[in-house]
């Protein structure tokens, strides 16, 4: 069985953004979970989805 080595940092960096931005959303969950909302009641309302779609609802 091989030893461990060091991670690169080019490996390191996008982790510990996604680190950071989890803590950040964990601390300050309120705007995060106002743009959840908001999506959630645009896509509330089926025709209104569905007329917002490229091929306007109709499937191909």
């Amino acid at each position: 069985m091989a030893e461990a080595r060091p991670v690169p940092a080019a490996m390191l960096a996008p982790m510990a953004v996604l680190a950071g931005l989890c803590l950040v959303i964990g601390l300050y969950p309120d705007p995060f979970i106002r743009f959840a909302s908001q999506a959630a009641a645009t896509t509330w309302h089926g025709s209104a989805y569905l007329a917002a779609l490229p091929t306007g609802g109709m499937a191909r």
